[in-house]
């Protein structure tokens, strides 16, 4: 009789233990089978979302274009690359913004673009890349012309307010595209006078 029971416990128990081990078995194939399809659909969301990102750089790349070779912009253009020197530019400006304000404005439609073109940059609407690819020569060749205005432009005005934020996306994407700040070496030749002064002083 105790072999019997003996027998029956033995039986209930290997039964048990391969029910439970076929449940792991079936739990771990429906979790890795799981797992590839979201794998799976993270790898075909990504390439989705990539192809969106194509699609619309393509989109905004000739929206800039038609943008920069619109006629009236082209005439801007041909009008403002006359002066071949950015204080004469400089002159101009000045010049036009107190007896001609018509013209004035129109001019200003360039450094208009490139600020535009700066914000969309500094809210990552468009990639330094996208930019440099259609018109980063073009940028890096327009604010040193335009940086002698932009900076008398920041300048106090006749109530005393000064404007440091005037076209300040079109100088920081030109600074991201490569264009050094003039004042840098400036700032450095007075960092050596100040060194040099002190170190006068401490050797006396």
């Amino acid at each position: 009789m105790w072999l019997d029971s003996y027998a029956r416990t033995v039986r209930a128990s290997l039964l048990a233990s391969w029910w439970n081990a076929s449940s792991w078995w079936n739990a771990s194939r429906v979790t890795a089978v799981a797992t590839c399809i979201l794998a799976l659909g993270v790898i075909f969301a990504a390439a989705a979302l990539n192809e969106s990102r194509r699609t619309r750089d393509g989109e905004l790349a000739t929206r800039m274009s038609e943008t920069w070779d619109d006629g009236e912009f082209a005439d801007v253009r041909d009008d403002l690359w006359n002066y071949k020197e950015p204080e004469d530019l400089k002159g101009k400006l000045i010049d036009l913004r107190a007896n001609d304000p018509a013209t004035y404005q129109k001019y200003l439609r360039e450094p208009n673009f490139f600020e535009d073109l700066g914000a969309l940059y500094r809210r990552r609407v468009l990639g330094i890349r996208l930019i440099e690819l259609v018109l980063g020569t073009t940028v890096r060749e327009r604010w040193p012309m335009w940086e002698p205005y932009v900076v008398e432009l920041r300048k106090k005005d006749r109530k005393g307010v000064e404007h440091p934020s005037f076209y300040a996306n079109f100088e920081r994407l030109a600074r991201h595209l490569g264009v050094r700040a003039p004042t840098s070496s400036a700032r450095w030749r007075r960092l050596k006078r100040l060194g040099y002064f002190l170190m006068l002083r401490l050797g006396r």
